[in-house]
């Protein structure tokens, strides 16, 4: 197989590198293309997520970067005149102890498929709108509380006032 052909995990090293590409494709590294150390730089400093190749490339990533952090930090003490301190490059990798447990909820969510439960609404068919505006991309958490606000409303409109609009209908 190449490695750029998409890895169906049929057994414990499938699976291994079902994740390994999952997260060479978050850091942008294609199977065939080519990242210069510079470039790496240039994404771990501006807090993208970066996959290193080896060792030395990561030794030389971190010093770029610290260069890069230093060169920005001077800058800003140009332009405000206050001492501004370059910020740190420390690495600490995917599985530090420090980001356990966000690495759980990122890893659950990408190869185990383990999601936050929606919160139970009080009518049923509201727990499936819920379900379903989650699995909408476009619609952020903010949106969708609104979008189930306003169906609530329109639901409590119509069974408080059902038998007028009903009425106003058989009339006309």
């Amino acid at each position: 197989l190449r490695k750029d052909w998409p890895n169906t995990p049929l057994s414990g090293p499938g699976l291994t590198e079902s994740v390994i590409q999952k997260v060479t494709w978050l850091a942008k590294r294609l199977p065939h293309g080519h990242w210069t150390p510079s470039q790496i730089a240039e994404r771990y400093e501006e807090g993208y997520m970066v996959r290193f190749a080896s060792e030395q490339e990561k030794e030389t990533v971190l010093k770029l970067a610290a260069g890069l952090a230093n060169a920005r930090a001077d800058k800003l003490t140009e332009r405000t005149g206050e001492a501004v301190e370059a910020q740190d490059m420390s690495f600490s990798g995917l599985m530090s102890e420090a980001k356990q447990g966000v690495n759980e909820k990122v890893l659950g969510g990408m190869t185990r498929g383990v999601y936050p439960r929606p919160e139970k609404q009080n009518r049923a068919f509201l727990d499936g709108v819920v379900r379903q505006l989650e699995n909408n991309e476009t619609y952020r958490p903010e949106d969708s509380s609104k979008f189930v606000g306003r169906v609530q409303k329109l639901i409590a409109q119509i069974s408080g006032g059902g038998g007028k609009g009903q009425a106003k209908q058989g009339k006309g």
